[in-house]
Parts: structure tokens; sequence; C-alpha cells
């Protein structure tokens, strides 16, 4: 595209809080895959480990989040209501769980990948109503209010009914790790606060009232012995948490200048942009695929030899391990994505539609045969496992280059042109 042809396109302004609440998902994320892959039996039972683990599990809170804010972004931009563009992401999206899954010998399974997705989808079908933010607002009031209203009231019979009790968050099957409800509810609430104006200039004070009332909600459910639980079923003293969270990291955020997000370190490793937020999810569970079984042997090593009751250096050790695969994983997911951007820019011949959905055909074909005629863990490598990510990450790279500039910006992960 010409410079003409791009001045004469509206474009959005950059939003630097957006960026760094998707490097904040990214930073949960690497630390709570590596500090559950690289845990020690004395650090698990006697240090904070458990506390780190739980917090960092808001990954997935985040990320969908983000999801939503993107969009609430995009829906106030001419011709953002196109469905082309989603559907391709969505696709995509959707198409990297099932690389995965199907190496791991679990095809048809929904994962991360398509529950960013769908909802993705989902919220563009919304913004082509007349008033979708009012539309987006009930359905948040109708997922919240489902979920931890009408469930207790009905468990006996949704024990009868599993479709209806995963619909419902009453649990989650094999096939599908986040139900819609209440997950859901997290791309809603970052759909409308995305479609506000106060997202563009500054995060309102009221964020720190939301986040401090949240911690003293919280903390009144611990003290009642209400569960915090997320997985498969999310509690209320757990959504109510998340919530929490997300409030405190958005008013940080917004308390930032923007002298500070232009700081080389930050836009390294903490301000994620386009089509990165995705790749550094196969690069770091490489780096853990192809690492993890040593650091994990010479961090127990390291274990036994020390004093009793000392766990300190151990803990230490395992946190700059963290820290240097999360370095490592950051950058390199943000150079990949600026170079397929780059020659999707420069390289007009690789627009053919055609392309990238044929060689996206050629790697779920590899995947498939891989995965059902090769034992999966039968050694540390867990090759399907590691060829299921190669796979993803290739994925992704193919669209990159493959789609014009346009497309891959569309949807959260894109940074806005």
């Amino acid at each position: 595209m010409t410079n003409a042809a791009s001045a004469g396109r509206a474009e959005p302004a950059e939003q630097p809080a957006l960026d760094g609440l998707r490097g904040l998902a990214v930073l949960f994320m690497v630390v709570n895959h590596a500090v559950l892959t690289l845990y020690t039996p004395t650090l698990l039972a006697q240090g904070p480990l458990p506390a780190l683990v739980h917090l960092s599990s808001l990954a997935p809170v985040l990320f969908f989040f983000a999801t939503g804010w993107g969009m609430g972004l995009a829906g106030d931009r001419a011709g953002a209501r196109a469905l082309g563009p989603v559907l391709v992401k969505a696709g995509v999206l959707v198409l990297a769980d099932q690389l995965l899954a199907w190496a791991r010998g679990t095809p048809g399974r929904l994962d991360f990948f398509a529950f960013i997705g769908l909802s993705m989808l989902l919220l563009a079908l919304l913004q082509r109503l007349p008033r979708w933010r009012l539309v987006v607002a009930a359905l948040l009031v109708t997922v919240v209010g489902a979920r931890y209203g009408l469930v207790p009231l009905i468990k006996p019979w949704l024990d009868t009914q599993p479709l209806w009790a995963h619909l419902l968050g009453h649990g989650a099957p094999a096939w599908n790790a986040y139900p819609p409800l209440p997950w859901l509810g997290f791309a809603l609430m970052g759909a409308l606060f995305g479609a506000h104006p106060a997202s563009r200039k500054g995060l309102s004070m009221a964020w720190a009232v939301a986040a401090a009332l949240g911690a003293v909600a919280t903390a009144a459910m611990v003290a009642r012995g209400m569960t915090m639980f997320r997985w498969g079923t999310m509690s209320l003293a757990f959504w109510v948490f998340a919530c929490t969270v997300v409030a405190s990291l958005l008013f940080a955020l917004g308390r930032w200048r923007s002298h500070h997000w232009k700081h080389p370190l930050v836009q390294r490793w903490l301000r994620v942009r386009g089509g990165a937020s995705y790749l550094v999810v196969p690069v770091h569970l490489l780096l853990l695929a192809a690492l993890g079984p040593a650091l994990q042997a010479w961090l127990r090593r390291a274990e036994a030899d020390a004093a009793p009751g000392a766990p300190l250096g151990v803990a230490l050790a395992l946190g700059l391990v963290v820290l240097a695969i999360w370095a490592v994983s950051v950058p390199a997911a943000q150079a990949l994505n600026g170079a397929m951007e780059s020659m999707a820019r420069s390289t007009p011949a690789l627009h053919r539609p055609a392309a990238p959905w044929v060689l996206a055909l050629l790697l779920v074909a590899l995947c498939v045969a891989w995965g059902s005629t090769t034992p999966d863990g039968a050694g540390p490598w867990r090759p399907g496992e590691v060829l299921g990510l190669v796979c993803q990450a290739a994925a992704w790279l193919i669209v990159l280059a493959s789609v014009p500039r346009r497309v891959a910006a569309a949807g959260i992960a894109a940074r806005p042109a």
C-alpha cells in the first residue's frame, strides 16, 4: 500500500496500555507454565510457589479481556464490522488449537486459542447490531447472573445434564478447557471498555476504586471459607479476584506517561504487539519442551544438596530460569512477527488467498499423521507435542506472510496501524 493510500485511510491511535496488558498476560502465562514444568517438591510444599501459580493462572483472564478490548476499539472504526478479516483470524486460531490437539492424540479439543477466536467472532457479529454496546452489556449481566445466580439453584439437574452443565460453567469436559460461562464475561467486559472513550484518553481513578472494593470483597469471601478455584469451573471468589486484578492493572497501566512506553526495555518486553502475543505461546512451550527435563533435573539435584529447610537458593535459581525463558521468548516472538509482517507488505505475490490455506492443510495432515502413529510421552521431547507447537507457530507465520496488512491488523493481537 502506498503512503498516499495509507494517509487516506482513517487509522486509530496507538494503544500502549493495550500492548502493555498483552505483555503482562504473556508474562503471567510464561511464569505459570514454566513454574508448573520446573517446580521442585520442597518449593511446592513450603515456599510461595502455590500463590505464584494461582496468581499467574490469571493469564487467560488478561488475554480474554484484551481480546474484547481490541474488538471494542475496532467496533468504532469504519469498515471494522466486515466479517472477513475476523473469520480469517478466528479460523487460524481454532486451527492452531487443533494442530496441538491432534499431535497430542486429543483431536477436536478446544483450548486457549479457540476460545479467543470464537470470542472474536461472537463480538464481531454483535457489533453488526445497531446498539451493540447495550447488547454486550446485557449479555455480560446474563453471563454473570446465570453462572453465579442460576447455577447454584439448579445443580441437582445439571448433575444429570453434562452438556448444559458445561455451557453454564458447572464443569469442563475433556473437549473444552474454557466453559462459556463465566469466561466469556471477560471478553465482554473488555469490549465495553474498548468502546469507551476513556480507553483512548487514559484510565480513570474509578479503576482504583473498583480494585479496592474488589480486594475487600475477595478478602471477605476468603475469610468466609469460599473456594478460590478456576480449573474446569470458576468459583465466585476467583471471579471477583480476577476482576480485582484486571482493575488494578488497568489503573496502573493508565498512570504511565508516553515517555514510559517509549523506553527500550518496555518496547522489547512489555509492549507486545501484533501476532507476537500469539507466537509467544508455541515459542515458550518449545523452550520448555527442549530444556525443561534437564532444568528440572538440575533444580531437583540442587534441592537435594541444599540444607533442609533452606530452599531459598533453589527458589532464586527457579526464578532466574523462569525469567530467562520469558526474556528469550518475547523478543523472539516479536522478531518473528515483525519479519512476517514486513514480508507481507513487501511481497504482493504472497497475497494470493489460497496460499495460506493450502499450507495450513498440509500442517494439519502432518499433525494428524504424526499424532496417530507416534506414541507421545515416550521420551523427554514428547515428539508429537513438539511437532504440534512447531506447526502452531508455522500456521500463524504463514498467515502473517500471506495476507494483506489490513487483515493481519484485525482483532486483538494486531497493533493498531
